[in-house]
Formats: C-alpha cells, sequence, structure tokens
C-alpha cells in the first residue's frame, strides 16, 4: 500500500511543474498598507499575484492591474480574485481598547511572455 500511495505521489508531482518568485513592497507604509508582489509560472502560463494587506482596501471579484514600462507604456491586466479574508484584534491604549482590522486581498493576473519581458 505504501509503495502505491509513493508511485501515486511520485506521479502527481511531475505532471505539476510551478514556479514563483515574489517581492514585498510597501508604497503606503505610513497609510497602513503593504503589497506583496508574485510572479508564478504554471506549465506554460505566466501570473502576476498580487497580495495586498490593510485596513480598507481589497480586490474586486474582477479587478485590473495596470503597469507602467520604463518605457512609459502601459500594461492592462485583467484577473480574478484568489482571496479575501480579515482579522480583527484590540489594542490596549490606557484605559481604552482600540479595534485593529486588517483586510487581506490576494488576485491574479495573467500575463503573456512578450508582456513580461517588456517589463
Amino acid at each position: 500500500m505504501k509503495k502505491l500511495l509513493l508511485i501515486l505521489f511520485l506521479a502527481i508531482g511531475l505532471e505539476t511543474i510551478a514556479q514563483t518568485v515574489g517581492y514585498s513592497y510597501r508604497p503606503l507604509a505610513a497609510e497602513g498598507c503593504n503589497m506583496k508582489y508574485s510572479v508564478a509560472k504554471q506549465d506554460t502560463s505566466f501570473y502576476i499575484i498580487v497580495t495586498v494587506r490593510s485596513e480598507r482596501l481589497k480586490f474586486l471579484k474582477e479587478s485590473t492591474f495596470l503597469l507602467k514600462t520604463f518605457d512609459g507604456e502601459i500594461l492592462r491586466l485583467k484577473g480574478d480574485l484568489i482571496d479575501s479574508g480579515s482579522e480583527s484584534a484590540g489594542v490596549l491604549v490606557g484605559n481604552m481598547m482600540l479595534p485593529v482590522t486588517e483586510v487581506n486581498s490576494t488576485a491574479q493576473f495573467r500575463i503573456s511572455p512578450n508582456q513580461l519581458a517588456v517589463l
């Protein structure tokens, strides 16, 4: 039984080829916004995956991502919402409890190899 499961997992593992590279960027750190960008390749398709952690910003179900290249060209990518959620906590300041809510939202945007090369 164990050998059968091992062979099954190896076969599934060989079928899926995915790579990802990412970095975090804090453009609105003073506003409490943190953005993380990742580029993922799954089989022959490329995706830009964007995660936003903020107090109020989130992606819509069908989002648009605008990228400006170094040549000044603007790429318009259409994407889909992957995940959205929120976390709530409280901070005790003196005798007062202040609520703190953080919204997490992740969307993926398909990008062609030609568009990726322009970036």
